[in-house]
């Protein structure tokens, strides 16, 4: 998918996010309209794939880009969706994102 302007705010987000938290595959976004979910991620043998509902505003396209992103990065780590590793990944993610966008 071509970078559309629209989402530069994600797109800058999420360069950040993999400089400061890589993951062990990288990371691709897609937006596209979504049926039962504002986002998801699948993993594939070369990269990460993170999808985010098109119809959603920034600031909540925001919030479901960082809560995927944590996804990639306790992937192999546990058998449970959200379980602690996602967790301990939340924490040091969201004290990133506060202290770079929101103070």
């Amino acid at each position: 998918m071509a970078k559309n302007p629209k989402y530069r705010h994600l797109y800058k987000l999420m360069k950040e996010l993999r400089k400061e938290f890589p993951a062990d595959l990288p990371i691709k976004l897609f937006r596209k309209k979504l049926t039962g979910f504002f986002g998801y991620t699948t993993k594939g043998k070369k990269y990460y794939s993170i999808y985010i509902d098109s119809r959603l505003n920034e600031d909540f396209a925001t919030y479901i880009l960082i809560h995927e992103i944590l996804h990639c990065l306790s992937w192999d780590s546990q058998q449970i969706d959200h379980g602690i590793e996602w967790g301990k990944s939340y924490s040091r993610v969201y004290k990133f994102y506060e202290k770079r966008y929101l103070e």
